[in-house]
C-alpha cells in the first residue's frame, strides 16, 4: 500500500478550496511531492537504522562458524514548529477586482508556496548553510562520505549539489508531529497596528504544523557536490554513474534533485555528442529541478 503524502494528510484536516491551494503549491517543490509522510504523536522519536550486515560465509563439515549480527544505530528525529502567516489591510483586500474569498485564497496560495519551499530546502541545508537553524538537521548533515562525489569545481560560493534519493518508510520520509495536524486556519478579520501603534483592521491566516526528516539508511541519500561554472566542473553522466555506482545494490535512488543551472550543464555535456533535448533523466533515474537547491553553496560543504 503506498504511503501517505503530505497533501493525503492535509486534505484530512483542510477545507475543499483550501485543498486546492495546498495542491497547487506543491507543483513548485517537486521533493515534497515525492516525499512519504509519517505521522506520530509527539515532536519526536527514535528511528533504528541498520550501518552494516553481517558477515556470512560457507564451512566446512564438522567445522563450526563465527556469528555475526547487523550493525545498528538509534537516530533521534525531532519535529520542529513552522507557523507562516499572512496579514493584510481590509482596504487592501478591497482594492482587488474579485471577491474578498478569492483574494484571501490567492495570499494562502502565496504562503504555503514558500512554505514548500523553505521546508524542502530545509531538507537540504538543514540546520545551517542556507537552512533555518531553528529547524531540523538536514540532508547535508546526513550524507554518508561514501555516497559523496565531488566534482571539484574551484570558485567558492557558486557551487551546487545533486542529490540521489530513495523514498520509502526504511528510507527518506518527512515526519508531520502533534498526531500529523497540518492545518490551514480560515481566513479571519483582525485586529492590526501599524508602526506607530495605530489601530487598523485587516485578514489574517495561518499555517500550523510540526515538521521533521527522517533518513532510515545511510544508503537513502548520495550527493554530488561542488558543481560550479569552472571549466569541467558542472554535471556530467559521468558524474552520476559515479555517484550511482557507490550505492549497493538493491539501493537504487528513486530520483535526482538539481537545479535548472545543473540540468543545462547536463544537457550542454550530451550536445558534444550531437543534439540533446532538456534531460528528464540520467543512468535511468528521473530528473526533477527544485528550487529549493542554492548555486551559491560553499565548496567547503
Amino acid at each position: 500500500m503506498p504511503q501517505p503524502t503530505l497533501l493525503d494528510v492535509a486534505k484530512k484536516q483542510n477545507a475543499d478550496k483550501q485543498i486546492g491551494v495546498i495542491d497547487e503549491a506543491f507543483r513548485s517543490t517537486p521533493e515534497i511531492a515525492l516525499l512519504p509522510v509519517k505521522t506520530i504523536k509527539g515532536r519526536d522519536f527514535k528511528t533504528l537504522i541498520r550501518t552494516g550486515l553481517p558477515t556470512v560465509g560457507f564451512r566446512s563439515a564438522n567445522e563450526g562458524v563465527t556469528p555475526d549480527k547487523s550493525r545498528w544505530e538509534n537516530r533521534q528525529v525531532s519535529c520542529s514548529p513552522i507557523t507562516p502567516r499572512w496579514e493584510c489591510d481590509t482596504a487592501v483586500a478591497a482594492a482587488y477586482e474579485g471577491t474578498t474569498e478569492e483574494f484571501c485564497l490567492l495570499q494562502g496560495d502565496g504562503t504555503l508556496r514558500a512554505t514548500f519551499i523553505a521546508l524542502a530546502k530545509q531538507m537540504y541545508y538543514g540546520t545551517g548553510n542556507g537552512g533555518d537553524a531553528k529547524g531540523f538537521p538536514g540532508l547535508i548533515q546526513q550524507v554518508d562520505a561514501a555516497l559523496t562525489v565531488d566534482a571539484q569545481g574551484t570558485t567558492d560560493d557558486t557551487a551546487s549539489s545533486v542529490w540521489a534519493l530513495r523514498f520509502g518508510l526504511k528510507d527518506i520520509q518527512l515526519v508531520v508531529g502533534g498526531d500529523g495536524k497540518m492545518v490551514m486556519s480560515k481566513p479571519s478579520s483582525v485586529r492590526l497596528k501599524d508602526n506607530d501603534g495605530n489601530v487598523y483592521y485587516g485578514y489574517s491566516q495561518e499555517l500550523s504544523a510540526w515538521l521533521g526528516l527522517q533518513v532510515g539508511s545511510i544508503h537513502s541519500v548520495g550527493r554530488i557536490k561542488n558543481l560550479t561554472t569552472d571549466s569541467g566542473k558542472g554535471l556530467t553522466d559521468d558524474l552520476v554513474a559515479e555517484l550511482l555506482e557507490k550505492f549497493p545494490d538493491g539501493y537504487e535512488p528513486h530520483a535526482l534533485l538539481m537545479t535548472r543551472r545543473s540540468r543545462r550543464q547536463l544537457q550542454k555535456s550530451r550536445v558534444a555528442a550531437g543534439y540533446a533535448p532538456t534531460p528528464t533523466e540520467s543512468q535511468g533515474i528521473p530528473i526533477y529541478t527544485t528550487p529549493a537547491l542554492l548555486n551559491t553553496e560553499s565548496l567547503a560543504l
